[in-house]
């Protein structure tokens, strides 16, 4: 019988070569290296393997640095975040075991973990770092390179500890952000809400506007926003209680509907430092975070002084009515314009556009329960995703062992892709229901033909 093992972390190391100067003096440019349980000598010697690979690819590219090494059971991502700081990731290769003449035989499935995961991971779990830290190299200049190292082992112990990495796939290669669609009279209803609460509060620099689990409103920068977002999608909007299957929540009944969320992990506080770029500059704010029903207002405060539960409640008693109403209207709006009947529909899409960043497919979605593909699609997706990063513009279409079909275009900033479950349909068929999607879901976007 057949087991399987699935891809995870095998490591994780940040260092600085220029701390090491001396022969005899490598571990001072160990950073932080996870697992901890690793010993120093295994530390230095991983380390020095990276850093020599990295150097000798130079030779041959010195502009576009090593960025992966493969291996029969590991792949290696890496990553300078920052000037002469680099990052290591290693991730085992999903495997199966099998009895072969009374032998174990392991087979290693290279497909199933595909690169751009690997450094999608990497990437993102340095912008977590930032966000929450800061620059690393700031860190180094105010608290010394020990105090870095104790802020590298207090984020990364943890979060690598709840990184999953068998499951990313497109999704979190793209990062991307879903949109929740208005109209511009609802639009603007929330554009007057945001502004209406910075010029109150004064020491709200920026907004971040969020129903559900789709964006409406930012006033952060794009890459920030996307960051945020991230954190924000993990850390509550994917644990919040099942919703109706419209999508947006009733809003609860009652005078104190409101609450602050993402409190402090010292207890008490509801808020929280982040950094974010304000004026085109790298700056430290509290968040604030307040919800009521399926909308949720995040702040960004910013102050050196804590605000203190004056402030707070100032804050409570002028969002609660204002935001339990302006959640009313966008439920009744999302009520009116969505369809009487969900269609179940043959076929999953993903759609993303590079320049703002919007995503939109079924599969991202909490109450299209239906639907679901295989690893093996997804990983397909995946590849598919990784080719069109070196093309402007193309289409693929792929027709799968399990007779299904998969259409992929790029067009400039634009991707879409889509899988027909549906089996027994010929190539002509599946080109006509991609034209019909297009002119269903992107009637106001160029596709070519």
């Amino acid at each position: 019988m057949a087991t399987h093992q699935e891809a995870a972390v095998k490591s994780f190391f940040v260092y600085c070569p220029e701390l090491s100067t001396k022969e005899g003096t490598e571990h001072l440019k160990v950073l932080f290296y996870f697992p901890d349980t690793a010993q120093l000598n295994r530390k230095i010697r991983n380390i020095g393997l990276c850093e020599a690979l990295v150097n000798f690819c130079k030779t041959f590219s010195p502009d576009k640095p090593c960025e992966t090494v493969h291996t029969q059971k590991t792949k290696q991502a890496f990553l300078e975040p920052e000037p002469g700081i680099w990052m290591t990731l290693t991730v085992t290769i999903p495997c199966s075991e099998t009895i072969h003449n009374s032998e174990r035989v392991l087979e290693y499935h290279e497909h199933l973990i595909q690169d751009s995961v690997v450094q999608a991971a990497l990437q993102r779990s340095y912008n977590m770092f930032k966000l929450f830290n800061g620059t690393m190299r700031g860190i180094e200049a105010t608290q010394s390179v020990e105090g870095l190292k104790k802020r590298l082992d207090v984020f990364y112990s943890r979060y690598w500890k709840n990184i999953d990495i068998a499951r990313h796939n497109i999704f979190s290669v793209l990062q991307g952000i879903p949109f929740l669609p208005l109209d511009k009279y609802m639009y603007l209803k929330v554009h007057c809400f945001v502004n209406l609460v910075e010029t109150t509060f004064r020491q709200i620099k920026r907004t971040v506007f969020v129903c559900g689990d789709q964006l409406v409103w930012s006033g952060l920068e794009q890459e920030d926003t996307r960051i945020f977002y991230q954190y924000l999608y993990d850390s509550w909007l994917r644990h919040n209680p099942n919703p109706e299957a419209s999508g947006i929540p009733s809003v609860p009944a009652g005078p104190n509907t409101g609450s602050f969320i993402l409190e402090d992990e010292t207890g008490g506080k509801k808020n929280t430092w982040v950094y974010v770029m304000i004026n085109q500059m790298l700056t430290p704010s509290r968040l604030f975070v307040y919800a009521v029903g399926p909308c949720v207002l995040c702040m960004f405060v910013q102050t050196d002084d804590s605000p203190g539960d004056d402030f707070i409640k100032r804050i409570s008693v002028f969002l609660g009515p204002r935001l339990m109403h302006l959640t009313t209207e966008i439920r009744d709006f999302v009520s009116r314009n969505r369809s009487q009947s969900v269609e179940k529909q043959p076929y999953r899409m993903v759609y993303f556009n590079e320049m703002n960043l919007a995503i939109k497919s079924p599969l991202l979605s909490r109450y299209n329960s239906y639907l679901s593909i295989t690893q093996d699609m997804m990983c397909l997706l995946t590849q598919l995703n990784a080719e069109y990063d070196k093309l402007n513009e193309g289409e693929t279409v792929i027709r799968t062992i399990a007779d299904y079909w998969i259409v992929a275009r790029k067009n400039g900033h634009r991707r879409f892709f889509v899988l027909f479950t549906q089996k027994d349909v010929n190539f002509a068929e599946v080109n006509e229901e991609v034209r019909k999607i297009c002119q269903k879901e992107f009637s106001n976007i160029y596709f070519f033909d």
